[in-house]
């Protein structure tokens, strides 16, 4: 149900606002920030007013520059409306401008369940069990209404907590299909497609063969067919007739293995019919005891989450009065030997905090001492359940990205150090890397003392995309041929019929340690604009190695993106970050005292982004057949920081995109 402040329900948001009769009612309702976006559209956030009242939807928004097409989206929009299910996502109405197209919908607070399980990995098979009830329930409702839903799959389920979830856009690709004339191949996500989707005729079964596909998602964390080429898929269903099943790597639990075998049938007509699933299947029947058992858990969570959070709290004002008393004290001395500022050794930033009266906004209390100032500086609240972090403990000096301000950097140069960082932010990703490659070596090259790390499937760590290159036409932009291709070579081009001609080759740079070959580049997954959990993200894969050093530890990996609007902001941020670093360097130059600022952005134990702000403190010249420079720096990381990126202020010899967080073998 969308959240409605004093009690609005859905009757009289419905009634009140949409009623289909093609006006855009711009007056009630208000767009906000975007929370999807698909091939054929995006979906926002909008909020809607009703007297003093205010309540949440999401809106769909289409565009349609066709007027039959229009008229058939109608007519599906209004079929639509007429079904109503605890397991299907509301929906309040639509209505169109000029070529686009709105549709109002119920917001779903958690968001999709791939982006839960993304976050949160394989599910407990009793949770799933739940699930699974609970999509079985909204599946039959559908099949009664004679309605084939046609597009199952995890991103189209949505979460509105912990323990319910519905489906959507059952409607909307039949909208699409009509929009686009695509063919049926083309509707829906090929790992999740019933092998009979590629003949023009078939039934409902198709919707049990995709449920079979996401309880098997759910089960082991990991969309159905992953181990094997996106372009591979379609032989494998269509002429070897496997299933996911075939291509499993891991046991499941007794009972479900045999409830997935009961789904994925590659024979249609030997599949159950969802009734018989409802009411005849122990799998689906034995679940309904886990809902209460699930509440009681969450409930025990919150109350165990609150103790700890007012603990916390108390801690960190205890902290700030001991630190607010010692800055007292340090003013009040500065105050009666004024005569400090011009002849002990401080350095710029300390003069302008002594000289503004205002300690706060000085660098070095947020960056002195670390261990003595304890948690000064925000944090994200979930930082604190990684306890066991032996690289650092108490998870100090990260500063959640969303919440860094200027007065958390010197004074000098706040402006262009914070566009900078915001773009280096932007360009951060969170890398996920699957598989361990057999081709790692023993130990470090010239170190036969130092172990390499052999690494684990579902490391994480972080990276940067460091260069984008646009494509038309197989031309890059700088002029030369690209492997004579005309179209994107991404994976839901080569099966589409109109693949577009115009793509972008991005570079993302993060640690060798982290991605070591070829093997491992390419089961490696990149988060965008993860910054919190809010945000929506989006998903680079398909990777191949580009460039390497192990004695570094650096190597930079390349992927296909066609988003426009994806590589419009990575492009932005791109020049926005070279343009300030180059202002920074500028104004560098004419100061005398520069603090050694080392800053980055990561991703610690695969949160949103953080700001982790330090001091590098000596620059070191290290051998072999390349001689660089490394960095020593008081930065706090912890696991997820690998590869990130790291800025050193005052060292204008740096090039940014070759320095990452280094865990070789002379750390």
């Amino acid at each position: 149900m969308a959240w409605c402040k004093q009690g609005l329900g859905d009757d009289a948001l419905t009634a009140f606002i949409f009623k289909g009769d093609g006006d855009k009612h711009e007056d009630n309702w208000k767009k906000l920030e975007k929370i999807g976006v698909g091939a054929y559209g995006e979906v926002f956030k909008a909020k809607v007013q009703l007297a003093a009242n205010e309540c949440e939807i999401a809106v769909k928004q289409i565009h349609i520059d066709k007027e039959n097409a229009k008229k058939s989206a109608e007519t599906e929009l209004n079929a639509y409306n007429k079904l109503s299910h605890e397991r299907i996502v509301k929906f309040y109405g639509f209505c169109s401008y000029d070529f686009e197209m709105f549709i109002f919908m119920e917001y779903m607070h958690l968001g999709s369940l791939a982006s839960y399980i993304g976050k949160n990995g394989a599910l407990k098979e009793d949770h799933v069990r739940h699930f699974s009830r609970q999509l079985v329930e909204g599946i039959n409702y559908l099949h009664n209404k004679n309605v084939i839903h046609r597009d199952i799959k995890s991103v189209n389920i949505l979460m509105k907590d912990k323990g319910n979830v519905k489906l959507t856009d059952f409607g909307i690709c039949k909208i699409l299909e009509d929009v686009s004339k695509a063919s049926t191949t083309n509707i829906g996500t090929i790992r999740y497609m019933a092998p009979e989707m590629s003949q023009p005729n078939y039934g409902h079964s198709v919707d049990i063969w995709a449920l079979g596909c996401v309880v098997l998602e759910m089960l082991t964390g990991e969309m159905p067919f992953s181990k094997i080429e996106y372009q591979q898929v379609q032989y494998v269903l269509y002429k070897a007739e496997e299933t996911p099943l075939n291509h499993l790597k891991c046991d499941l639990p007794v009972a479900s293995m045999e409830f997935l075998q009961k789904l994925l049938k590659v024979n249609s007509s030997e599949r159950p019919k969802i009734q018989d699933l409802l009411n005849n299947d122990n799998y689906i029947t034995g679940a309904n005891s886990f809902s209460m058992q699930l509440l009681l858990e969450e409930n025990t969570i919150l109350k165990d989450e609150l103790a700890q959070c007012l603990s916390r709290m108390e801690e960190m004002e205890n902290k700030n009065k001991q630190l607010i008393q010692e800055r007292d004290e340090h003013l009040k001395i500065c105050e009666l030997d004024k005569t400090r500022t011009e002849s002990c050794n401080l350095t710029t930033f300390e003069k302008a905090a002594i000289n503004e009266n205002n300690l706060e906004r000085s660098f070095n209390l947020l960056t002195e001492d670390l261990s003595k100032s304890g948690t000064i500086t925000p944090m994200e609240d979930n930082l604190l359940n990684f306890k066991e972090c032996s690289q650092n403990p108490c998870h100090t000096g990260f500063i959640p990205v969303q919440n860094l301000k200027r007065e958390h950097l010197p004074v000098d140069y706040q402006k262009n150090l914070s566009t900078a960082i915001q773009a280096m932010a932007d360009l951060t990703v969170k890398v996920t890397v699957s598989l361990v490659s057999p081709g790692r070596p023993a130990v470090w090259p010239q170190h036969i003392n130092k172990p390499y790390p052999t690494g684990k499937s579902g490391r994480l760590g972080s990276g940067i995309v460091c260069g984008l290159e646009k494509i038309t036409r197989g031309v890059r932009q700088g002029g030369s041929i690209h492997k004579k291709l005309t179209t994107c070579p991404c994976n839901e081009c080569k099966y589409s019929p109109t693949p577009k001609q115009e793509w972008w080759e991005a570079t993302v740079q993060t640690a060798k340690q982290l991605i070591f070959d070829n093997t491992e580049a390419n089961s490696a997954n990149c988060m965008l604009f993860y910054d919190s959990y809010n945000s929506h993200e989006s998903y680079l894969n398909s990777f191949t190695m580009a460039n390497s050093s192990t004695e570094m530890d650096l190597c930079r990996i390349k992927c296909t993106i066609c988003d426009p609007q994806i590589a419009d902001k990575l492009k932005n941020s791109l020049e926005l970050m070279d343009f300030s670093l180059k202002k920074l360097d500028k104004e560098l130059e004419r100061l005398k005292d520069v603090d050694k600022l080392a800053v980055f952005v990561s991703h610690p134990h695969g949160l949103p982004k953080h700001v982790s702000l330090g001091k590098w403190k000596e620059k070191i010249l290290v051998g072999g057949k390349k001689p660089y420079y490394q960095f020593t720096y008081s930065t706090n990381a912890c696991e997820g920081c690998l590869g990130a990126f790291v800025y050193c202020l005052g060292y204008s010899g740096l090039t940014w995109w070759k320095s990452t967080i280094y865990g070789g073998p002379y750390v």
